[in-house]
């Protein structure tokens, strides 16, 4: 095991109650704070095993190499990103109905470009 991985599983070790007691009434990820098997396997494929920018692959590339990630990417995916995007979705098209799309045609290239300041 390298050092990294096991300094890292001491960090874990050393804080559980702390996080636990400081994260008890907030749900969370099935491996969230934890380094377990699928996350060492993980870090050894993606990192460790890289020697240069050339080689860096994305993460479903991974899939047949690790087994479990494809499964536990998808549940991350769903847990937390949709949640987001779909916030996303209906603040951008709450701001465009009330904004950008309020006024027929848009009234000059400044409001257009508030807009997109505004939901970044």
């Amino acid at each position: 095991m390298g050092k990294s991985i096991w300094y890292y599983k001491q960090l874990l070790k050393f804080s559980e109650s702390i996080r636990d007691d400081f994260l008890k009434n907030v749900p969370k990820f099935e491996n969230q704070l934890k380094f377990n098997n699928i996350n060492e396997q993980c870090y050894k494929k993606m990192y460790q095993e890289i020697k240069s920018p050339e080689q860096i692959k994305p993460t479903n590339e991974f899939y047949d190499e690790i087994d479990g990630l494809k499964e536990l990417n998808n549940k991350a995916f769903k847990y937390f990103l949709k949640p987001r995007l779909f916030l996303v979705n209906i603040n951008t098209y709450s701001y465009l109905d009330e904004n950008l799309f309020s006024v027929d045609p848009p009234q000059s290239k400044f409001q257009i470009i508030t807009f997109f300041k505004n939901i970044s």
